[in-house]
């Protein structure tokens, strides 16, 4: 264990995931704190200030993904001693095309949210980029003009978009023809106490590994939101007893909390 936990520590991808989520820390208490302010206002009903407050501390919650995906280009291309502009443009905009192939769009505010994609996009981006400099055609020379700089920073965006949108393309079709029509995922009963325990434990696990389990987990989405309000409607009109997992999934759902 002792050696698995030294491997681990010294593995320079696992370092700078850890370093970008500290570097992007403060964005996470800044989306907290306005949620705390839209509370505080609306407690004293303040409903438009609360509003106000909870849509800002609601979109920069969004905009979490896109600076993982930034930073840990930037981390990334220092390392490798890259220029950071061809690889921080191919990381974002890969980042995009490769979440909207994949459905991976937030339903709340089109922006891709899901941290996998954020770090594999940026950390593919800096790979292949690198491997590109090393062809005299697409070598990045401090020596030539402006203009020529330019163009061959042009070409190698295209390139290694190009390479991606194409990998990540062939993905999509093998796993939607040969993986997907093979998963059966069971049945969750949002009364069920042993079957919330479940589906949070799962999303729990997830989360660890820096993916958010609802997007994993997005065909129970439709069904258990659509239950969550019905049921909140009836335990607000009529007392009934709140479902298991409805709660807990209608607060993240609905952008209450920061996380």
């Amino acid at each position: 264990m002792p050696l698995l936990l030294s491997k681990l520590s010294s593995n320079t991808f696992i370092v700078a995931i850890s370093n970008v989520f500290i570097m992007a820390l403060p964005v996470s208490w800044v989306a907290a704190f306005f949620y705390l302010l839209s509370v505080f206002f609306g407690r004293f009903g303040y409903d438009s200030i609360s509003v106000t407050l909870g849509y800002v501390g609601e979109m920069t919650g969004h905009m979490f993904p896109l600076l993982l995906n930034i930073f840990f280009a930037t981390y990334h291309s220092s390392l490798l001693r890259l220029p950071k502009a061809a690889p921080i443009t191919c990381a974002l905009a890969s980042f995009f095309i490769v979440s909207q192939q994949w459905d991976l769009i937030s339903p709340v505010i089109a922006l891709p949210n899901n941290f996998a994609i954020a770090f594999l996009t940026a950390y593919a981006s800096c790979s292949i980029i690198s491997k590109l400099n090393k062809l005299r055609l697409f070598s990045f020379d401090k020596f030539i003009s402006a203009a020529d700089t330019s163009i061959q920073m042009m070409a190698t965006c295209v390139l290694t978009l190009a390479i991606l949108i194409i990998g990540s393309h062939f993905s999509v079709v093998i796993y939607a023809t040969f993986i997907q029509p093979g998963i059966v995922l069971p049945k969750l009963d949002p009364t069920s106490f042993y079957d919330g325990l479940l589906y949070e434990f799962i999303r729990g696990m997830l989360w660890s590994l820096g993916v958010n389990g609802h997007n994993i987990l997005h065909m129970y989405k439709t069904e258990l939101y659509d239950i969550s309000i019905a049921n909140m409607a009836d335990w607000k009109n009529f007392g009934t007893d709140l479902n298991i997992i409805s709660t807990n999934f209608y607060l993240i759902t609905t952008n209450t909390q920061p996380c």
